[in-house]
């Protein structure tokens, strides 16, 4: 229209030279002026509605697919009203994102009338164009997850975009006509209410700002996490403007090769590599109610950290309820080269309160180091099993413990490795006491009846073999093989006794139920202790009867075994 301006002066100029003849020409091109000019100002206040309208698809959009509107606020531009409002949303790629957007109620524009429908059959929400559903490329509807945009192109035509304006399809020439849209909002009850004529209100609730924050305090979450192979990891965490029914989730974008527990009450959850590993990320989610907020870092492999071991990752403890003291389990850590420095890790119990974290720390020089665990009898309980997975944690970023400590304990005694080294008596027979505990039935243990100058039983505990513990015991039970080829010796009573340093205490005595052949194991299932819950180190296993008569007196009766087991809790 401007180009059709210049032509009309043009022609002006070259055609009169009189002003007084042409004044009529004059007005004629000076209204037409007016008009063009006219034009223009309707077509730029039309791009501002334009404008507008985009603004209202993208702020329907993300208030029907999940955004929070977190604040409301009522504006005027002369003799139009209506609503900022603050959408809150989180996209896996991008975090959170806060954006704002203008509503105008009774805002007018030209052309096609814009309109939200829902499906019955699946709930979702899609936008309608002219009262028909508005169709893709592929003929398909276009639900609310998208914002459609609108333009009028320089052949005064509508257009409209379903990709963020890459590409455009005409809807029909542009009359100038003016007409209301449907869509308009109102905010009432802390609720926004989107309004269209003829159609059920869509109510969203208003849920008021977001402050939430989470900070990770053992973590720079802006360069991610670098790990080595089959680490274990504690992220730990503080939320600031949550109340204390706020909850955490994490989880992996990926998963494929990388674990999380989310250990709640506790402020931290646990990231676990495993096998060979790739990049991923991980998903940070806080719920409080109505209100949430979601953030993200990465988790990078770094092959230049230097992995230290557990010797034994997983152990199991016998342990004894009835004592009162601390019971404490030494581990070790190990690396392949010297440590360059002094290195400190926590042990972090996860889920429990029975064991007390410490530290361990390698001295520089070292390849190991020695760590305790101390676990809490007084809050276990008896017949349980706990499972207590230790974290090794420190902020060394060029090594890291792989893997992690997990103690099993139970009330069931487990099997004390005995050697003949451990084992002392008086009476042999048939070679040494390794015979006891290898396994060969062939050989056997006891009083030496041919030797004239075999010693006489003793007078508590008969012909006896003394053990000393490799770790002492609160509590024990015991198993014996008897001779294998000669019943005459097999034991009719036997005694034990127990001491943590020369005196003998008596545990307990059997004088029934025992085998009365040979090659019969005795498995003695009750398991003793002492009446006041102590300790005991030293075991001494007695036989004071035997099939051949009474060894208390006169050891050359004889007896013997073949195998004798001790099983334990500590």
């Amino acid at each position: 229209m401007k180009k059709f301006l210049l032509i009309a002066l043009a022609f002006c100029t070259f055609t009169a030279c009189d002003d007084d003849d042409n004044s009529d020409l004059w007005e004629k091109v000076n209204g037409q002026e007016e008009k063009i000019e006219m034009l223009e100002s309707e077509l730029e206040a039309l791009k501002l509605k334009i404008e507008g309208l985009n603004q209202t698809f993208k702020a329907i959009t993300e208030m029907l697919n999940g955004g929070l509107i977190t604040g409301v606020e009522a504006v005027t531009d002369g003799n139009k009203s209506g609503y900022t409002f603050t959408v809150q949303t989180f996209d896996e790629s991008e975090g959170t994102q806060v954006n704002t957007y203008t509503i105008w109620n009774g805002e007018s524009s030209a052309g096609p009338q814009i309109g939200i429908e829902k499906e019955e059959e699946t709930g979702l929400y899609y936008w309608t164009l002219d009262g028909e559903p508005m169709l893709d490329a592929a003929g398909e509807k276009v639900y609310t997850s998208k914002a459609p945009k609108l333009r009028i192109n320089n052949s005064s035509k509508w257009e409209i975009s379903y990709d963020e304006g890459a590409t455009w399809i005409e809807l029909g020439v542009f009359t100038g006509t003016i007409s209301s849209t449907s869509i308009q909002v109102e905010v009432k009850d802390g609720n926004v209410i989107i309004k269209q004529e003829g159609k059920d209100d869509i109510t969203i609730p208003v849920v008021g700002a977001n402050n939430i924050k989470i900070k990770f305090t053992n973590i720079n979450a802006a360069s991610g996490m670098h790990v080595v192979k089959n680490g274990v990891y504690l992220v730990e965490y503080e939320l600031e403007n949550a109340s204390a029914n706020a909850t955490v989730k994490a989880e992996m974008l990926n998963g494929t090769n990388f674990t999380v527990e989310n250990l709640p009450g506790q402020n931290k959850f646990k990231i676990a590599s495993k096998g060979l590993i790739t990049g991923d990320v991980v998903l940070v989610h806080v719920y409080d109610g109505t209100v949430c907020m979601h953030t993200s870092f990465n988790v990078t492999p770094d092959p230049t950290i230097k992995a230290i071991t557990i010797t034994e990752p997983e152990v199991n403890l016998p342990l004894y309820y009835g004592a009162s003291d601390d019971y404490v389990y030494t581990g070790e850590l190990r690396l392949e080269q010297a440590a360059a420095e002094d290195m400190t890790f926590s042990i972090i119990p996860l889920g429990t309160d029975a064991i007390i974290p410490q530290d361990v720390t390698i001295p520089k020089g070292r390849t190991t180091a020695t760590y305790e665990v101390r676990i809490k009898r007084n809050v276990l309980t008896a017949g349980n099993v706990y499972t207590f997975p230790l974290v090794f944690s420190g902020e060394n970023e060029n090594y890291h413990v792989s893997g992690e400590a997990k103690i099993n304990v139970t009330d069931t005694p487990v099997k004390i490795k005995l050697t003949g080294a451990m084992m002392d008596s008086p009476y042999t027979y048939e070679g040494n006491l390794d015979m006891l505990c290898d396994g060969n039935y062939e050989n056997f243990w006891g009083s030496n009846y041919a030797v004239a100058t075999c010693p006489v039983g003793d007078s508590k505990y008969g012909v006896y073999i003394d053990i000393t513990l490799p770790q002492a015991l609160y509590a024990a039970r015991f198993r014996y093989y008897t001779r294998h080829n000669n019943s005459n010796a097999v034991p009719q009573t036997i005694v034990v006794g127990v001491s943590s340093a020369t005196d003998w205490t008596e545990l307990f005595t059997v004088a029934s139920g025992l085998p009365s052949a040979n090659a019969v194991w005795w498995n003695g299932d009750v398991v003793h202790y002492l009446p006041d819950h102590s300790s005991f180190s030293k075991i001494r296993f007695g036989v004071t009867v035997s099939a051949a008569g009474n060894l208390i007196n006169d050891a050359a009766k004889s007896t013997a075994l073949t195998e004798l087991e001790v099983y334990g809790l500590y």
